[in-house]
């Protein structure tokens, strides 16, 4: 297995996983989330693999098969407002094949993406993951992750 970023012909591997992770959003929270085709469009696509701050990251098997991917983008924090200026990578998606969960690839693509951030001299990694994907965030309580915020919702019926 080796990680390597994304190029304009990887489009439709990436397409088809997003697509996955897409579906059990939708599911989930049909409130937030349609499904509509391309769940990933091809020019977004490729406005984040030529974009210097963003990657898209993959782990291919030794096929040459995309079985997982993530998106990824560095974040650098200045000091102000009583902060401490840090470099970040905040990871956007990362969905592994879900015929293959379960077998130890999303660990190691977690592994490699962190190498990737210390190559990068990053200070941590964040990402957001929703409330009902409990399975997720057992997942990356699993790798060493920690709670940092939580976002709140609080639903507003409009008056008629």
């Amino acid at each position: 297995m080796l990680i390597r970023e994304a190029v304009h012909g990887d489009y439709e591997a990436v397409h088809r996983l997003h697509q996955q992770v897409h579906r059990a959003h939708v599911e989930a929270r049909p409130d937030l989330f349609v499904f509509e085709l391309p769940t990933l469009d091809r020019s977004l696509f490729w406005s984040l693999i030529s974009d210097h701050l963003t990657k898209v990251l993959l782990l291919v098997n030794e096929k040459q098969k995309i079985v997982a991917y993530a998106i990824v983008r560095f974040i650098d924090i200045p000091k102000m407002y009583g902060f401490i200026s840090r470099r970040t990578l905040y990871v956007t998606d990362l969905c592994v094949d879900e015929k293959i969960r379960g077998a130890g690839y999303g660990k190691l693509f977690f592994e490699k993406i962190s190498d990737f951030a210390k190559r990068h001299h990053v200070d941590a990694l964040e990402l957001d993951v929703y409330a009902w994907n409990v399975k997720a965030q057992g997942f990356y309580y699993q790798m060493g992750m920690s709670s940092q915020k939580m976002t709140m919702e609080y639903k507003i019926t409009p008056i008629q």
